[in-house]
């Protein structure tokens, strides 16, 4: 999937991360070199210019601005490593649907990787989320 992003557009990329728990970063894209399909980025309050290649977008879920309303395992601090997208919520409806209307560059197979854990669950330490979209509709 080829997503372009517009440049000084705040987005908020959720990634999954090398350990397998779910990242939110916020940022703001600062430029696109087309023949190599690769986006720059920054994110607030630091400088530093970041590549990010469309392999990896593919990977994510985009979401355009910042301050979205969900919170990940990581925000949570309930890392699960899983290796799917983790988030906490006690109203797994409205996360559905914001990601329906929200998500830049949803599909299937992102989809199925979508898994909520109640904020109840935590303090028992269940690991098991519920996925979101069963069927990755």
């Amino acid at each position: 999937m080829d997503t372009t992003l517009k440049i000084l557009k705040p987005y908020t990329f959720v990634s999954i991360t090398w350990m397998g728990t779910t990242l939110r970063t916020e940022a703001i894209i600062t430029g696109y070199q087309p023949q190599l399909k690769r986006h720059y980025y920054r994110i607030p309050g630091n400088g530093k210019i970041v590549p990010l290649a469309q392999e990896e977008l593919d990977k994510m879920l985009v979401f355009e601005g910042h301050r979205v309303p969900f919170q990940t395992d990581c925000e949570a601090k309930c890392f699960h490593g899983n290796g799917r997208f983790n988030f906490v919520t006690d109203d797994p409806e409205s996360l559905k649907a914001y990601i329906r209307q929200c998500c830049l560059n949803p599909c299937p197979e992102k989809l199925k990787k979508i898994v909520y854990h109640l904020p109840t669950t935590l303090d028992r330490g269940e690991q098991r989320g519920l996925p979101l979209f069963p069927m990755g509709q």
